[in-house]
């Protein structure tokens, strides 16, 4: 799922001619970001998970993220095999059929 969602995101990029700036994050501890996304002047923190419900547990890293790292307003994204996108504290969740919508 990871993969589709990463590939999803680059044939974005590719398909208006622009070559994406993509990156994966780990620190020492295990913490990681599956998907750093460069664009607009921000860098996208992106979760990836395959299922179709959320579970608080899935905001962990991506609020280290935003406690202790790069972080900027709206660049929090979980993206999940779910159908409905939304708001949930401060983190946009993305239903995996929106992929486009975030560039």
């Amino acid at each position: 799922f990871e993969s589709l969602v990463i590939s999803e995101i680059a044939k974005t990029f590719y398909n208006r001619g622009e070559v994406p700036s993509m990156y994966f994050w780990r620190d020492h501890s295990g913490r990681e970001i599956d998907c750093l996304v460069e664009y607009k002047g921000m860098l996208l923190a992106i979760e990836i998970k395959a299922s179709k419900t959320i579970n608080l547990e899935f905001f962990k890293n991506l609020k280290y993220w935003s406690e202790h790292l790069v972080y900027k307003k709206d660049s929090l994204y979980l993206v999940y095999a779910g159908d409905k996108s939304f708001k949930y504290d401060g983190i946009n969740i993305v239903s995996w059929k929106d992929i486009a919508d975030l560039f």
